[in-house]
């Protein structure tokens, strides 16, 4: 029966990490970063989702209060609200 090692390997010190890789993919140099009109737009766009989903949220929270109001007359016996 052969043995395992628990033998860990490292990687060469020149080697950055897969987790370090990652953050320096995610975090570029600041200087490459967005002109501020960009990010005046972008900041614009998201305020703008933002908004849509709020709205499209309370829309669904009334739909369910809606359903649950009338799945409760059912359970009382009534036929409408």
């Amino acid at each position: 029966m052969a043995r395992s090692r628990n033998k860990t390997t490292r990687r060469p010190t020149s080697q950055p990490s897969r987790r370090q890789a990652a953050a320096e993919r995610f975090h570029p140099d600041p200087h490459a970063g967005l002109s501020e009109e960009q990010v005046r737009q972008r900041t614009g766009e998201n305020s703008a989702a933002i908004d849509q989903a709020r709205a499209r949220i309370e829309s669904l929270e009334g739909t369910a209060a809606a359903l649950r109001a009338e799945a409760e007359a059912k359970s009382q016996g009534q036929s409408t609200l």
